[in-house]
C-alpha cells in the first residue's frame, strides 16, 4: 500500500514486494546455515539486536509519546509498559531461568 500511495504502478509495487520477499528468503537461508558456524556469536548478536530496538524506542517512539499529555493517554502508556515488563517476567518464568 505504501508503494501504491507513493505513485508506483500495481505491477511495479508487486515486483518490489516480490524482490524484498526473495531477499528475506535468501537471508533466512544464509542465517540458517551460518548458525552452526557462529554459535558463539549468538549472545553478542542478540545483544546488538536488542540495543538496536532500544535505540529505536528512545529515538523515535518516546518523543511521540510525549506529544499526548492528557491523563488517559499517560495511564495507557504506563499500563502498556507494565504489560511489556510483565510479559518478559512470564516468559522468563516459563523458560525456567
Amino acid at each position: 500500500m505504501i508503494l501504491l500511495h507513493s505513485g508506483y504502478s500495481r505491477a511495479r509495487a508487486l515486483a518490489f514486494n516480490l524482490l524484498s520477499s526473495l531477499a528475506t528468503l535468501v537471508g533466512a537461508l544464509l542465517a540458517y546455515f551460518a548458525l552452526s558456524q557462529l554459535t558463539e556469536w549468538v549472545p553478542t548478536l542478540l545483544g546488538l539486536g536488542a540495543a538496536s530496538m532500544i535505540y529505536v524506542a528512545v529515538a523515535d517512539l518516546i518523543p511521540g509519546l510525549h506529544k499526548r499529555t492528557e491523563l488517559k493517554a499517560t495511564l495507557q502508556q504506563i499500563l502498556l509498559i507494565g504489560l511489556g515488563i510483565a510479559s518478559i517476567v512470564v516468559v522468563r518464568a516459563l523458560a525456567g531461568e
